[in-house]
Parts: C-alpha cells; structure tokens; sequence
C-alpha cells in the first residue's frame, strides 16, 4: 500500500511539474517527502533524519516556504519559493533562525541530467 501511495504522490509532482503548476508541485512534493519518511520514523524519530532537520522544515514551512522537506538520507533541507524576492525573505529568514547553518538561493536546472559514461538505472517504482 505504502508503494502504491509512493506512486501516485510521484506521478502528482510529475504531472505539476511538467504543467508549470508551482502550488500543486511544492503540495505533492511536500506529501511525497513525508509520506517517503514514514518507512523510517520509528528509528529516526520522525519523518525526518532527527529533530534539528524537523526543525528546519518546519522554520521553513512558518517563514512561507513551499514543499519544504529533506533532500534524500538528510541533513539537507530545502524549500521552495515563488519569485526571487520571496527566495530572499526565506533564506534570510532560515539564517537568522539557524546561524550555525549555510543557506543558499538556487534556481532550479531545467536542462536536466546527462550520463557520461556507463547505464543509467532509473527506480521502478
């Protein structure tokens, strides 16, 4: 059942992804990243990879942040933003908050991966 969940929440970021829809890909994203740490909450603590990683998302989250969660095995957390001005509010907002952190704007890279060498193997999910 979890798999089949998994499927749908990825077909969801997939589908806004591709259709240019900000809210509805930051909203599967968010479900997605949840839903994908559930498996591990019992040894982890939570969804997260512990509670300063909680933490963060939920700053994140509170600051304005759109399908903020923790990229992969943690401790990375990102959020996203609909324009560059509100990218700065938030990564102000997350350094004032987290000093000891690093906080970095990106934009994403919409040209996307190329394999140089060897297969590359996708997941079937």
């Amino acid at each position: 059942a979890h798999l089949q969940v998994m499927r749908g929440l990825l077909a969801a970021v997939e589908a806004a992804a591709w259709g240019g829809h900000f809210v509805g890909f930051t909203a599967a994203l968010r479900a997605f990243n949840r839903t994908a740490g559930r498996p591990f909450a019992a040894a982890q603590g939570g969804v997260y990879a512990g509670p300063e990683v909680a933490a963060v998302v939920d700053r994140a989250d509170r600051l304005g942040g759109a399908g903020s969660g923790q990229s992969s095995w943690g401790p990375t957390v990102y959020s996203f933003a609909p324009d560059p001005e509100a990218a700065a509010r938030l990564a102000a907002g997350l350094a004032a908050a987290f000093p000891a952190l690093t906080v970095e704007v990106t934009e994403p890279d919409v040209t996307g991966a190329v394999a140089d060498g060897g297969p590359v193997y996708l997941p079937e999910w």
